[in-house]
């Protein structure tokens, strides 16, 4: 077996394992985006006040919560979403 084919079947296997998440911020804090799962979580990324970002997750679970944490204010989570392999999730943070 040619070197490199194990890892780009890995890296192949990893992308189609894959959801992005579309952050839209329309706050003027910054926040941090986490996935929240029976007590733990991922730290995504941050997005900045009146910005957007796109994060990609390898997640393998059928549905999924985030948990969004503003510089300035509350934190939140997202009700339970279904979601599968290849999907693209949009999260809309609304001016407060």
């Amino acid at each position: 077996m040619p070197r490199g084919t194990a890892e780009n079947a890995f890296e192949e296997r990893a992308a189609a394992e894959e959801i992005e998440i579309l952050v839209r911020n329309n706050n003027f804090s910054q926040v941090t985006v986490y996935t929240a799962r029976a007590g733990s979580g991922r730290r995504l990324g941050i997005v900045p006040g009146k910005g957007e970002a796109t994060f990609k997750v390898r997640w393998t679970l059928p549905d999924i919560r985030l948990r969004v944490r503003p510089l300035a204010g509350r934190e939140f989570y997202t009700e339970t979403l279904s979601v599968a392999p290849g999907e693209l999730l949009e999260l809309v943070i609304p001016p407060r």
